[in-house]
């Protein structure tokens, strides 16, 4: 990378900590738990598939899954794109993946025909507790997904082993982040997951069972 693209790098919003160049990485804040999200990716093929990645946000799992070998096509809000639209632009434009397709629609808009359906392998990582109806999202990413797909979920869970989801309030407000709706126990949103018609294939928290990974599949 030029000093140039080095001091616009610097310049961006960043989330993601994305590596652009050996030793190059974005000034994201999300870092440490890189490596959970690897492993569950690493569950599933990705080689020749198509990938869809709700909530790309600055990108980071949209081009990995790129580096894997999958046609991917990615979505996020016009209010997130607003945010980390240009990011995503520049890292795309670095990493000289521009066969990534990046499209503003929300997990709602699903499925689509500009999107398309019959996705692979669909990623949902860090996005089911930023939604007001986490149900209707996963009925959603059900209806879009081939037979067979994989759904791929990342996400924050509360402790505990009972059925129930916390609900973010102007008085209690999870993380400091007014972004959060619902906060739900492993079981919990497995249950969300298997009310949309998905199967459960693994799932395991991390991070002393603040964050829980999942993967799904519809059936064939």
């Amino acid at each position: 990378m030029t000093p140039e693209q080095i001091q616009r790098m610097h310049e961006l919003s960043w989330y993601h900590s994305i590596e652009l160049a050996p030793g190059i990485i974005t000034p994201g804040l999300w870092a440490p738990a890189n490596y959970h999200v690897k492993e569950t990716m690493d569950r599933v093929p990705f080689k020749d598939k198509r990938v869809l990645d709700i909530g790309t946000l600055n990108g980071l799992w949209a081009f990995e899954a790129w580096q894997r070998g999958a046609d991917v096509t990615v979505i996020d809000t016009p209010e997130a794109a607003k945010v980390a639209g240009a990011s995503f632009a520049f890292a795309q434009s670095i990493l000289g993946a521009q066969a990534v397709k990046y499209m503003e629609y929300s997990v709602f808009d699903l499925p689509c025909l500009d999107v398309g359906r019959d996705f692979d392998i669909i990623l949902f990582f860090g996005v089911y507790y930023h939604v007001a109806d986490p149900c209707l999202a996963f009925r959603k990413i059900t209806k879009t997904l081939a037979k067979g797909g994989y759904v791929l979920v990342e996400g924050a869970a509360a402790p505990g082993n009972g059925v129930w989801a916390s609900f973010n309030s102007q008085t209690v407000i999870y993380a400091k982040d007014k972004t959060t709706y619902w906060v739900p126990t492993g079981q919990c949103l497995l249950d969300w997951m298997k009310y949309a018609g998905l199967e459960i294939v693994e799932h395991w928290p991390v991070a002393y069972g603040e964050r829980y990974h999942v993967v799904g599949r519809k059936p064939c």
